[in-house]
């Protein structure tokens, strides 16, 4: 199984706004493709159009070892649709919580037996010690970078 090193363990943003919801899950996954990053839509519930619960993780292979994982959890609350400047939009209360980690040994190839996984604790301790100490830094620079998007952009649309 692959280890997991947490670099954010939450930030969170939360606005009331009249905002397009469909133009900040656009912002939000231009900013991941844009960075490389693969993104999935892992949950989605909608509690009777108003509250809804989306989960999106976003993964970046770094190396064959190494790869950077976001997670975002979307959430909105009595969420409605109205009419601004003759276009459609949404008011209500949304919250965007991000997560990240750096996930090492993604694909398992040290845990054929007990002194691989060993060996891989030994290896990441001191000999990668430095290069994870620097992807930790470029994984915080990412989370943060799509979080200060996501925050402009709800922040633009404040009521």
């Amino acid at each position: 199984m692959s280890e997991i090193d947490y670099v954010i363990l939450g930030i969170k943003v939360e606005e009331k706004a009249i905002f397009n919801f469909n133009d900040l899950y656009k912002v939000m996954k231009k900013w991941f493709l844009e960075n490389e990053y693969e993104f999935t839509e892992k949950e989605y519930l909608d509690i009777d159009k108003k509250d809804l619960s989306i989960k999106w993780v976003a993964e970046k292979k770094i190396d064959d070892y190494t790869r950077f994982v976001i997670e975002v959890r979307l959430k909105t609350k009595g969420m409605k649709v109205v009419t601004s400047k003759h276009k459609k939009s949404n008011k209500g209360k949304v919250s965007a919580k991000f997560e990240s980690y750096l996930e090492k040994d993604y694909e398992d190839s040290w845990e054929t037996n007990p002194l691989s996984k060993f060996l891989r604790s030994i290896y990441d301790k001191f000999a990668l010690k430095s290069k994870f100490d620097q992807y930790s830094g470029q994984l915080k620079e990412d989370t943060y970078a799509v979080f200060n998007e996501t925050k402009a952009y709800l922040n633009l649309h404040k009521f």
